[in-house]
């Protein structure tokens, strides 16, 4: 899951509680040594600077992290990391999710936000793996096998990829007593 470019930025969704510590990783891979990697916070199509107070930002060997001390609600949302040298650029995204309350809604717009940033594409379509994976790292617990199920019912028989809107609303409406509880 990189950037097709001269350097890949990895990412993954990440959810977590009010007052955790949370560190947002991206691992820049054949950075060129003249490049310059910036983290941001989006709000629509606009990039945020990142607060000094609340995050440090730090960058060792191909490794670059943003840590937050404290989350709060507002920390919520998506993330931009951005690698540009003189020649290319490559542009990463990470959705925290900070969780207060696990209501049913919230759950599925948490779940709605990170399989979007993992559809590159915009296609509505992730392959089975990027699903189970999406699923792993928002750390919602579900039933033993029920999300292999689910896939099952959503997927496109022809392209063996999952629309995953079905996914959510078939995950939700089945099993919303389990998705609350957060791991």
């Amino acid at each position: 899951s990189g950037i097709n470019a001269e350097y890949g930025v990895e990412q993954t969704p990440i959810c977590c509680k009010v007052g955790d510590r949370v560190n947002l990783a991206a691992v820049i891979e054949n950075k060129p040594r003249k490049a310059k990697v910036d983290w941001y916070k989006m709000r629509g199509v606009e990039e945020l600077s990142l607060g000094r107070r609340k995050v440090k930002v730090t960058h060792h060997k191909e490794v670059t992290q943003a840590r937050i001390k404290s989350a709060s609600p507002d920390d919520s949302g998506v993330y931009r990391v951005k690698v540009v040298s003189p020649n290319d650029y490559a542009i990463g995204h990470i959705v925290l999710n900070v969780s207060t309350a696990n209501s049913e809604v919230e759950v599925e717009q948490m779940m709605r936000r990170a399989f979007a940033v993992v559809d590159c594409q915009d296609s509505g379509l992730l392959s089975p793996a990027q699903v189970k994976e999406t699923m792993a790292n928002l750390g919602l617990t579900v039933p033993n096998g029920c999300i292999d199920d689910v896939i099952y019912l959503a997927i496109n028989s022809t392209t063996k990829l999952v629309h995953y809107n079905t996914f959510i609303d078939k995950i939700v409406y089945q099993y919303k007593s389990e998705l609350g509880e957060l791991t």
